[in-house]
């Protein structure tokens, strides 16, 4: 395959470039693959961001040199090749990052792409991105590794809310932020007029993919096309660094050269008829040999005798071929209906265990223990996401650095935000409805921290009001996961509030004459026609708690799911928190 690569990479509107691309002479290096693309994307502010993308494009470039060479007596498979590669950058620049302390944090995206005859394969971390251009149809080879991504894949935002969202270089997987990555190796398959692009995300931001799309396919060639992508960054804005390289997939000279040969051979290898010379006479003597005998003469008795051409015996082994063969074509035939019969049995039994009802607790009626400190570091309200693939959590510290926290509380994960933003030292809070976050759980109840009133609030899908946390300073975002446990930001501290196990029943409570706290939740609705002490008013609109008075947080206590009364909405909070 032969590849024409146009690159460019510019500032933009930033005072300094913090991009590296990389495009390896194959033939000079005399390496097994058709084109060697490199980029990246540094982040850690000053001059840190460039330190960390220089060092990842330089390692990448050398071990794929080493690794690809035709001077090595194996070939290598070109996705190791590229996983190896990510990992040894992501090695040197977390040690460049450790050098001192003005280093910490620093990091890059790195995107590697290796075209190999009709093979690409393509190895990435952060939101650098890979493009394929087939037939004016552009296809993105890359996911991002970022949080508005990760939203986006969970079905929470859609793209166009991810565009606008202000945290959407918040990056959760890149080069040189932790000691090990594990980068996306895909492979894809190339032909002939196939346009290749890789880019950053100064990029991807300022042009949309249509416009993209339109640019590689009319553009007179690669560098064009590449020169185009920059001018259009820089005319929507060109808030960041911007980086563009492209490469056109072409039949090479050499299959061309090979095809020329072959049909060469071909033409020698075909049989000619020799020309006759007509102007030659044939002398009389010729003329009487090439004569025919005379047929002889057959006795009038004698049986006439048909001509036959001498019989030859015809060899048995086609035919004991052809029954072997149709004996093996049996024997697969009878394997194939055999595994097919097996497969849909397994597949049957598959679905009857899915359709078979699975016990569900309705996450309505959990009760829940007191909330809990889950991380000891202080961290900022604004910035709470829960990936249910996985139970791991991502929150912001008060000194910008992004964490991502297991189910059980160690640190799966530690980097700073990335220096998009220069103007904005801390990550700003997510807007919200005055003091109040919410969230939704998988069932649809949604949940109401209502931060002047030190509790979360929950209700059901209608609006029904369930019942109330207390226990909190100052609750901000909070995050569900699809076994009922809560996560909330309370005062600068992630907290945890886990719910009980089925079919728990709570202490008996000793009686007092002075009101309860709130220490269970009601299953029920409250009393209509009450007011709450605490301003609410006498409604259970998840917003305002207002205006359905069948909700009302004050009135009569409703009865819990463990026989249990809730008590006023004004009750004192200095005692264990509520269950629901």
């Amino acid at each position: 395959m032969n590849v024409v690569i146009g690159a460019k990479t510019d500032p933009g509107r930033r005072p300094n470039n913090e991009d590296q691309l990389a495009v390896v002479d194959v033939h000079r290096y005399g390496l097994r693959a058709d084109g060697v693309l490199v980029i990246a994307d540094g982040m850690g502010g000053r001059s840190f961001g460039e330190k960390a993308s220089a060092a990842a494009v330089e390692t990448v470039q050398d071990t794929l040199i080493e690794m690809l060479s035709q001077e090595r007596g194996d070939a290598v498979d070109t996705g190791e090749a590229l996983a190896s590669a990510l990992r040894k950058a992501n090695a040197r620049v977390y040690e460049l990052g450790r050098g001192g302390d003005d280093g910490q944090g620093m990091g890059t995206t790195c995107v590697a792409a290796v075209i190999q005859g009709e093979a690409l394969s393509v190895a990435h971390a952060g939101d650098s991105r890979a493009y394929l251009l087939r037939d004016g149809k552009l296809k993105r080879l890359t996911d991002d590794h970022s949080y508005v991504a990760e939203q986006v894949r969970a079905g929470a935002i859609s793209e166009e809310s991810a565009r606008r969202s202000r945290f959407r270089n918040v990056i959760t997987r890149a080069v040189g932020i932790g000691p090990t990555i594990t980068p996306d190796v895909a492979r894809y398959p190339v032909q002939p007029g196939d346009h290749l692009l890789l880019c950053t995300d100064g990029l991807t931001n300022m042009v949309p993919e249509d416009e993209i799309a339109q640019t590689l396919q009319y553009a007179p060639s690669p560098q064009a096309a590449a020169e185009r992508l920059i001018h259009l960054a820089n005319r929507n804005g060109g808030k960041d660094n911007i980086t563009a390289v492209v490469a056109r997939l072409e039949v090479s000279n050499r299959t061309e050269r090979l095809r020329a040969q072959d049909m060469a051979r071909l033409e020698a290898a075909r049989p000619r008829l020799e020309p006759v010379d007509r102007t030659q006479q044939m002398r009389p003597e010729d003329m009487a040999a090439t004569k025919a005998p005379p047929a002889p003469r057959r006795a009038e008795s004698a049986p006439r005798e048909q001509s036959r051409r001498p019989s030859v015996p015809l060899p048995l082994w086609p035919a004991v071929s052809a029954l072997l063969l149709l004996l093996l074509l049996g024997v697969t035939l009878y394997f194939v209906q055999a595994q097919r019969a097996a497969s849909d049995q397994i597949r049957a039994l598959r679905s009857a265990a899915r359709s078979a009802p699975q016990p569900t607790v309705g996450l309505a009626d959990l009760t829940y223990a007191p909330p809990a400190l889950f991380y000891v570091r202080p961290v900022q309200g604004g910035l709470l996401s829960l990936n249910d693939a996985d139970g791991s959590l991502t929150v912001v510290t008060e000194s910008g650095q992004v964490v991502r926290l297991a189910r059980d509380g160690s640190t799966l994960a530690e980097f700073p935000l990335p220096d998009k933003n220069p103007e904005a030292d801390v990550l700003p809070a997510v807007p919200s409805e005055g003091d109040h976050h919410f969230a939704v759980d998988p069932q649809g109840n949604l949940y109401d921290a209502d931060a002047a009133d030190h509790r979360i609030y929950k209700y059901r899908p209608n609006g029904d009001l369930i019942g109330k946390i207390p226990g909190f300073e100052s609750p901000a975002a909070l995050a569900v996961a699809a076994d009922g446990t809560i996560y909330v930001i309370d005062a600068e501290r992630l907290k945890v509030v886990r719910p009980h196990p089925p079919g728990y029943r709570p202490p008996a409570q000793p009686f007092f004459p002075a009101p309860a706290p709130d220490l269970y939740f009601g299953a029920g609705r409250h009393a209509p026609g009450s007011t709450s002490s605490n301003g609410h008013g006498g409604s259970a609109s998840p917003a305002g708690h207002g205006g359905n008075p069948s909700a009302s947080h004050g009135g009569a206590p409703p009865t819990s799911p463990g026989g249990a009364s809730s008590a006023p909405h004004g009750g004192s909070d200095s005692s264990p928190p509520a269950h629901l």
